[in-house]
Formats: structure tokens, sequence, C-alpha cells
């Protein structure tokens, strides 16, 4: 019996590594010296020949800094293809006719879309893009001015590929100064979904680089021409710059806010973090910064009252007296009273700026109806489908209540005698 047992039990273990043999293996794999690894894509519409074709531009990785081969420096390690097709799955296939690789598309930090692509409508880029297996969810979106394979031909300041400078430059923009919104393919899915709830997406530019810009001025009102650019003719390096946020109605782009609006975007959305509020003093030729240490606090509660409906905002935060001019602000409560007076009324009127302006596009990008329909369901039914014409006439009481915690590590500023 036992050697019965034995036998088969050999014969199950000769089965297994027989089948293990057969079906295990990589009979999809992709060699790194076949593929061409993507970190940032770009989508346009253009017109041919009076059709509307899709542009599609692919910033990828050059095959020697994967090998290795460059170092040193903010060198742009990066390249761009673009193809054009009918759509976008029609210019993607395209590329074969362009690239000499394959593509890999599973490491795409951001996506761009051209201004004129958002504004047509993004419906059918958010259906194909949420069904891809290779995108993953928390790549950024972004709107960019102009064409994004133009864009897409930037160079990179600091960093060695320009997708990743694009990316830090918005998580940077969010974090640090709370006047850029940092929003992923997800968000944009999940608002697209949300009854009463707008997709708002960073709004990218490209500038000449303000240290070039600043020193070919100063050459020219000197009329100096022995530096090397007035020498070589050598235009500004042009670099991407994070300015505003893109304001969607629907699928389709239909305006913009500003830094400063977006700021009070962040604030309502209590999706602000840190930054500086900044604000000019009243009877003085002299301006205050304070700098925000603690995350701000938001209260949004909504109200509805004979059928007019209200949303009443509180807004807390706390900072640094981090920078005055002409030293003005001492210790005492009523310079501390009256700068956070100051303040409060910067921010009242950044946010109130920012509703505004979100109410002249109809567009409810704070996702008051969202909070509405959580609040009150039953109402929600009844109005949910007249949103849009009753979002621009809701009426919005924002409070501010800002204070100073302490002016960094001196007391009283200093006055120069």
């Amino acid at each position: 019996m036992r050697v019965q047992n034995k036998r088969v039990m050999t014969a199950l273990i000769v089965l297994l590594i027989s089948l293990s043999l057969i079906t295990t293996g990589c009979t999809n794999r992709r060699e790194m010296t076949d593929i061409s690894i993507v970190t940032a894509s770009g989508y346009d519409r253009v017109m041919v020949d009076g059709k509307p074709m899709t542009i599609t531009t692919m910033y990828c990785i050059k095959p020697s800094s994967t090998e290795g081969g460059v170092s040193g420096g903010a060198a742009n390690k990066g390249v761009t293809f673009s193809a054009m097709g009918q759509n976008i799955v029609d210019s993607a296939v395209n590329f074969n006719l362009r690239m000499p690789r394959g593509y890999f598309i599973s490491d795409i930090q951001v996506m761009l879309l051209g201004e004129e692509f958002a504004k047509e409508g993004i419906s059918d880029y958010i259906d194909l893009f949420t069904r891809q297996r290779e995108i993953r969810p928390r790549t950024l979106v972004a709107v960019c001015q102009g064409k994004a394979y133009d864009v897409l031909q930037a160079q990179p300041e600091l960093e060695s590929l320009l997708s990743g400078e694009i990316a830090n430059k918005i998580q940077g923009g969010a974090i640090r100064a709370s006047k850029a919104i940092n929003t992923d393919l997800f968000q944009v899915m999940r608002d697209s979904l949300t009854p009463g709830k707008e997709v708002v997406v960073p709004y990218i530019k490209v500038v000449p680089r303000l240290e070039q810009s600043l020193l070919a001025e100063g050459d020219n009102q000197t009329g100096s021409s022995g530096g090397k650019s007035g020498e070589t003719g050598v235009q500004p390096k042009r670099v991407v710059t994070v300015s505003g946020s893109a304001v969607f109605l629907g699928d389709r782009m239909v305006g913009l806010l500003d830094d400063e609006e977006t700021q009070g975007m962040l604030l309502i959305d209590n999706k602000a973090r840190y930054g500086t509020i900044t604000t000019k003093l009243e009877d003085r030729n002299s301006n205050i910064s304070l700098l925000l240490t603690k995350i701000p606090d938001t209260e949004v509660k909504p109200m509805i009252h004979d059928d007019v409906i209200k949303f009443e905002i509180k807004i807390k935060g706390r900072g640094e007296l981090a920078s005055e001019e002409n030293a003005v602000v001492g210790i005492n409560k009523e310079d501390f009273k009256k700068a956070e007076e100051l303040i409060n009324k910067v921010v009242v009127n950044r946010c109130q700026r920012a509703v505004d302006k979100s109410q002249e596009l109809k567009s409810d990008v704070f996702g008051f109806g969202a909070m509405l329909a959580v609040a009150r369901p039953k109402y929600w039914e009844e109005i949910k489908d007249r949103w849009g014409e009753i979002f621009p006439s809701i009426k919005v009481n924002i409070t501010a209540d800002f204070k100073i915690e302490n002016t960094g590590l001196m007391n009283n500023p200093i006055q120069i005698r």
C-alpha cells in the first residue's frame, strides 16, 4: 500500500512539473529595447481639408536615458512624437508609422488637453481612458493654452523630464502655494458623473523663462549688446508654468479662474494647504504677507428659506507674519487686529471672486449642488434638473477668521535709523 501511494505521489509531482513547464512563461513580454516609455501625452483637435482630426502627442524617455548614457544637470532626457487620426484611438495606432518602437503608457504622469480640444468636449476622452487598464487613475489631467503638442516641446528647468516638471509644478502649486488644483483622471471621471459638481483642472501655459526675459529687458533698456543673448540672438528658454484653473460645464471647457480665484476656490472646497495671503495696507504704501502655517478649515452650510437657496461659508486659518514693508506692524494687539482684518478681507474677496466667476460661467465647480443633495435630498430631487439655471442666482455668504499666531523670530519690526 505504501509503495502504491509513493508511486501516485511521484506521478502527481511529475505531472505538476510538466504542467508548469508548459503553462508558464512571458508570452506577451516586451523587451526594454523594443518599447518607448511614455511619461506624458497631449491631445489636440485640428481641421485638415475641412475634416476634424485628432493629434496625439507622446513625450517619451530617450533610450540613452534608460541606459544610463545621460548624466548631470537638467538635460532634457525626453523626446516628443505626434501622430494624426480621426480620433484618439486612430491616432494612437498611427504612432506605429512614426515611432521606431512600440510604446508603454503605464508610466504617464500627466495628460495635457489642448484648449480647443477641451472646448469641443472631452466625454469621449474620459470614456476611453477610464477603460484603459494601462492608464493609472491617478494620472494628472490639465488643460494647456494653445496646442498640447506645442507645450510638450518646452524645456524642463530643473527636472530631467518635462513630464516630471509639469507634475511637480502642479502638485507644488496645490500644496505649497494653494494656487493650483491637483486633478487626476479619477477625479475628472467622478466629477463628470456627480450631479451638482463640475470638472475643474489646472491650466498650463508656456512662457519665456523669467530670468532670461528680465536679462533681455535690462539689456534693451541699457542698450547693452555685450551679453551672450544679444550676441547670438538666442531666444529665452520656453518653460511651463501653472496659471490658474480651467473650468468645465458638462464636458466642455467654458472659462478660466486666475491664480487668486483658484486659491479662493480651494479655500471654499477645504482643499487649501499652505501658501501666503498678501494685502496692501490702506493708509500706507506697503504690503504685509501672512504665511499659512496651519491647514485652513472650511465649513459650508446650505440653507433654504422660501425657496431661496443660500450657502453660509466660514473659513478659519492661522499663520505667521512672514513679510512686511516699511516696518508697520508691531507686537501690540491693535496692530495685530488691524492686520488680521485686512487679511480676512482679502480672503473673502478672493473667495467671492471665485464664486462670482463660476456663477458667471454657470459652472458649479464647488459642488454646492452635490452638498445640497446630501443635506436636503428630497428638495434636490425637485430641482436637480434645473440646477444649471438656479446656480447662477444662489446666495453665498462668506466669512473669514484668520489669526496671526506670531511674527517669526522677532517681536517688533526692524526700524533702520
